[in-house]
Parts: C-alpha cells; sequence; structure tokens
C-alpha cells in the first residue's frame, strides 16, 4: 500500500502534527512582526545637539557644547538642575571659570559656588525621530520570504523522509 497525503490525513497523529506545525508558523510570524514593529519603527527621543538651557538672565548655553547629556526622554537629574543653575548664575566676566572657550563645571564646583534654590533656568527641548519606515517595510517583507521558505522546506524534507518524496501525490 502506498502513502500518501490522503492516507495520512486519516491518522490522528498526522492531523496534530499539522496544527503543531501551523502554530509554530504563526507563532514565528508573530514574533518577528513584534520585532520588526519595536526595533524600527520611529520614536521621537530627545535631541541633545537642539536643545538649550534659557536663563532667567537671557544668556543661552546649548546642551551639547557644555558636555551636558540628558537621556531620550530629556530628563533633568538633580546633578544637572545643579548644573544649570550653576550655568545661569555665573559671572561671564570671570576668566577662571572658562577653559579653552568651555565652561569648567568643576571650577565653578571648586569655588564652592552655590547654586540658587529657585529655579532659574528653562530647558528648551527639541526631539528627533530615531527609526526608518522603508528599511522596516524591507526586513518585514525580506524577513517573511524567509520565514514561509523555511517552513516550506522543513515541509518538503519531512515528506521526504515519510513517503518518499518532496513532493507527494495527494
Amino acid at each position: 500500500m502506498e502513502i500518501t497525503i490522503k492516507t495520512l490525513n486519516k491518522k490522528w497523529w498526522y492531523r496534530l502534527l499539522k496544527i503543531c506545525y501551523i502554530f509554530c508558523f504563526l507563532t514565528a510570524v508573530i514574533i518577528f512582526l513584534f520585532g520588526v514593529y519595536f526595533i524600527f519603527v520611529p520614536i521621537k527621543t530627545f535631541d541633545n545637539n537642539k536643545s538649550y538651557i534659557l536663563c532667567d538672565n537671557e544668556r543661552k548655553f546649548n546642551l551639547e557644547e557644555n558636555n551636558i547629556l540628558l537621556g531620550s526622554n530629556g530628563y533633568i537629574s538633580l546633578s544637572n538642575d545643579k548644573k544649570f543653575k550653576l550655568l545661569c548664575s555665573y559671572d561671564p566676566n570671570d576668566p577662571t571659570i572658562i577653559n579653552n572657550g568651555k565652561i569648567s563645571f568643576s571650577q565653578l564646583m571648586f569655588e564652592s559656588k552655590i547654586a540658587p534654590k529657585t529655579k532659574n533656568y528653562q530647558l528648551i527641548s527639541f526631539y528627533k525621530s530615531v527609526g526608518n519606515l522603508e528599511i522596516a517595510f524591507l526586513y518585514l517583507f525580506t524577513g517573511l520570504f524567509v520565514i514561509l521558505i523555511t517552513f516550506e522546506i522543513i515541509k518538503r524534507i519531512f515528506y521526504y523522509v515519510l513517503l518518499g518524496s518532496v513532493n507527494p501525490n495527494k
């Protein structure tokens, strides 16, 4: 008796194996889709290059130029808050504070300059978009194609082992 797909469909273990195969296939596709979504979909992050501090006395300080890095959400830590208050309260004519054209925070701290208790600055925030939809779609279609080919190869290997043919009769 020759074994065909039709005779295999009458066996409970083959039907169970097909359900497991479909479940694994759908799981691989869903995991891949979520992975592509979370890796490549554009998100807004804080831009340290464009954002700046605007002091109450109208002075302006760029974050990047003063070696101040805020996280991706623009959260101001207590130490950065103190730096901002010191920046806005120091005397711009004091030559000991400026080092090679940049403000020396260590010098500000060393001079034991006490930061004002009240907030004397305003953070002007800019955000940039990180991620690329074109690359996301490229990975999406390429990855789905690879998943389809992989699962088709697995199915053909199973048919070859069980039925002796890569493309068996129905």
